[in-house]
């Protein structure tokens, strides 16, 4: 006997059935941030390990009156046109079985345009209790109108923070040390090959100055030597 399984939820004193196969995770404790410039059946978001995640208010969309806030609210996490969702719930009772041949089409004048996310009709068995109850399950592919994805797409982008004063002076102060840093460098630059070409110029005016200091005791020399030479060369005629 071929059979469906079924997490088993509360949303007020009603019970509805949404397939296993469909949720990827139950979260019993966390901590909703309110989503802002969103519609009320987004609830926010939460971090879950990490992961950004919308949340989805059922009983908005089934307009099931909100009771006082209870502790023991749950998320079931499933995925919807190929983004990460949660939906909050009153309580999950559990998971069951249901057979095939308690699964029923739901009636033609129960559905409409507004009401095409009500997937089948089911009797659920509770062994517990050993008692049984009719209830609708739920096709979340047709549960979130185009308006709904979109405002959860949005709410599950986190904006970037704005600078403080203190960050925006602070950026200031660095951006100016790193301009002084480059005019100093620059300057650094500049002088170094200055420096260069004066100690160059001194080198090569000392050359000179040695080069003719050692020169004029040659040529006079060699002038002495001539005129020696023209002396002797006279007194020899």
């Amino acid at each position: 006997m071929a059979e469906i399984k079924y997490v088993i939820f509360n949303l007020g004193e009603q019970k509805y059935g949404m397939k296993l196969a469909r949720i990827q995770g139950i979260e019993q404790t966390y901590n909703i941030l309110p989503a802002p410039m969103s519609v009320d059946s987004v609830k926010g978001i939460i971090n879950l390990r990490n992961i950004i995640l919308p949340i989805y208010d059922i009983k908005y969309r089934f307009n099931i009156e909100e009771e006082l806030l209870d502790g023991n609210k749950q998320i079931m996490i499933t995925e919807v046109a190929g983004m990460r969702i949660g939906f909050e719930v009153d309580h999950v009772i559990g998971i069951v079985a249901v057979p095939e041949e308690e699964i029923k089409v739901v009636p033609r004048v129960a559905t409409n345009d507004n009401t095409n996310y009500l997937e089948n009709i089911i009797r659920v068995n509770f062994a517990e209790t050993n008692t049984s109850e009719i209830m609708i399950s739920i096709d979340i592919d047709n549960l979130l109108s185009d308006e709904d994805l979109t405002y959860l797409r949005e709410a599950a982008i986190i904006p970037e923070e704005e600078e403080s004063e203190e960050d925006v002076a602070e950026d200031e102060e660095i951006e100016e040390f790193e301009e002084e840093s480059e005019d100093e460098e620059a300057e650094e630059f500049e002088e170094e090959p200055e420096d260069e070409e004066v100690e160059e110029f001194e080198e090569e005016s000392e050359d000179e100055e040695v080069e003719e200091f050692e020169e004029e005791p040659e040529d006079e020399e060699v002038e002495e030597i001539e005129e020696e030479s023209e002396d002797e060369f006279e007194d020899e005629e």
